[in-house]
């Protein structure tokens, strides 16, 4: 009765402390930053398995430099020429939009010059001239991939499951 008053309080009492896991099988607790070798030794086999590759996302600050055009003609009163939106990180253009579409490459600022992907500041300067506005965003741009496995505990006697994450082989998150 006393153990089974035990497990029943640390399953209770697990979701407030996230950071371990209580392991009712082996009686074992396991904690973010543990192994999966070590885990699985001490939660013995889990119920389910399953892994797969995820992206690591990073959140970057980017400039971004829109460009209007207009031209005046004879003929016709004014007309627009496409809009530039150039995004720049490190001093280096990593995207293109022209009418709202990505491209790789521009000469659209009518100065004979070529701008494209991993063109300098400057570049774009001499290409386009002083952008019409300059802002600021985040970007999420991924930076690699990770190997993700998640193992599922379940605990019949309580009808809960467990979930626990690896991040390359290493306890990260507890569900």
């Amino acid at each position: 009765m006393k153990i089974l008053l035990i497990i029943l309080s640390c399953c209770i009492l697990q979701p407030a402390f996230a950071f371990t896991h209580f392991c009712p099988r082996t009686f074992k607790y396991v904690a973010i930053g543990d192994s999966i070798e070590s885990v699985g030794k001490d939660c013995g086999e889990p119920d389910t398995v399953s892994t797969g590759q995820e992206d690591i996302i990073d959140t970057i600050r980017v400039r971004e430099w829109f460009y209007h055009f207009v031209s005046a003609r004879i003929i016709s009163p004014q007309k627009e020429r496409p809009s530039l939106f150039f995004v720049l990180y490190e001093n280096k253009v990593i995207e293109i939009r022209k009418l709202g579409h990505i491209v790789e490459s521009t000469s659209t600022c009518g100065r004979g010059s070529l701008v494209k992907i991993g063109s300098t500041e400057m570049e774009v300067l001499d290409a386009c001239g002083v952008s019409t506005f300059r802002g600021w965003s985040d970007r999420e741009i991924v930076i690699g991939q990770k190997e993700v496995s998640r193992w599922t505990y379940i605990n019949t006697a309580l009808g809960q499951s467990t979930v626990l994450e690896f991040d390359d082989g290493i306890l990260s998150r507890i569900k």
